[in-house]
């Protein structure tokens, strides 16, 4: 084999094999680790979030004022609006039905 010829087959055993393999894993725990050092930054700000979110759900109930009522209050208020406006419609629908002077023969 001539030696020039050799040399292309080496050069494609490693770049088919496992060199390329490796090259790709560092390529890739590299931009890992950039990401990382880019992200940290954020991370910090989730902690203090996570320490901002423990004490709202600490005492869901608490009221400072009108505007200051906690997450709670908020949860029970929408849920019964939705109870209610939920019950308006089936009231709305039903009782008309129930009253009509020749009830609806269902076959």
């Amino acid at each position: 084999m001539p030696p020039i010829a050799q040399r292309e087959a080496l050069r494609r055993s490693l770049l088919g094999g496992r060199c390329r393999r490796l090259l790709g894993l560092a390529l890739f725990i590299g931009v890992w680790a950039l990401v990382a050092q880019i992200v940290a930054a954020t991370a910090r700000a989730g902690r203090r979030s996570g320490t901002r979110r423990s004490t709202l759900f600490s005492d869901p109930f608490y009221r400072k004022g009108p505007n200051d009522q906690g997450i709670g209050w908020n949860i029970l208020i929408l849920a019964a609006a939705r109870r209610h406006r939920l019950r308006s419609r089936g009231a709305s629908v039903g009782i008309p039905l129930g009253l009509h002077p020749r009830p609806l023969q269902l076959r």
